[in-house]
């Protein structure tokens, strides 16, 4: 798995303050902390960071956002005859309540089985994983993703999708039988007190 360059990291490796990047890419000291802890920045101002950085695009997001993961990612499957508007805006809800706004929060739902599963993330560039999710629930095979130091595992019981968090350390011995699901789906990103003006 190759590990993606941060905003923190090559701001050490240049020996800047935070104050001096700000100025560098014309963007306020608390994006400049956002952007470094992982959470939602716009795309302008990750975009400035990144060149005033010298960092290189372009990512899997297809521009030249960073592929930053989530500090955490939920995934779930809620039964019942949900519209996807709905069932968005109640994946949202369940980021609001469940993980920290102050991370930016983003939030997804596809349609599966009779139901549908959802995806929400603490911080992160807002990639989800929920069309390698569906493939491996309907193959019947297990998977698994990476949630912040802990580690996310999915399966089929008694036709139902479970999905287990798992503790630290548990990504090596996966990693061993089967890669962790790709993300390629952009979520929504969930308005928070906390978000910042697009």
């Amino acid at each position: 798995m190759t590990r993606t360059f941060g905003i923190r990291e090559a701001r050490n490796a240049a020996t800047m303050s935070q104050d001096h990047l700000a100025r560098a890419a014309g963007v306020s000291r608390r994006t400049v902390v956002r952007a470094e802890a992982g959470a939602a920045v716009s795309a302008e101002n990750l975009r400035c960071l990144r060149a005033a950085l010298g960092l290189p695009g372009p990512s899997v997001t297809g521009g030249d956002l960073p592929d930053l993961p989530p500090r955490e990612i939920l995934i779930g499957w809620r039964e019942g005859p949900h519209d996807v508007a709905s069932a968005l805006d109640e994946a949202a809800r369940f980021a609001l309540r469940v993980l920290d706004p102050l991370d930016g929060l983003w939030a997804g739902t596809l349609p599966f089985r009779e139901g549908h599963l959802f995806e929400v993330h603490a911080g992160g560039s807002g990639l989800g994983h929920l069309p390698a999710v569906i493939e491996a629930l309907t193959a019947g095979r297990p998977a698994w993703l990476p949630s912040g130091r802990r580690v996310c595992q999915l399966g089929m019981e008694k036709g139902t999708p479970r999905f287990l968090t798992l503790p630290p350390g548990t990504e090596t011995d996966l990693s061993r039988t089967q890669p962790p699901l790709r993300a390629t789906l952009p979520l929504r990103q969930v308005r928070t007190p906390f978000s910042l003006a697009a």
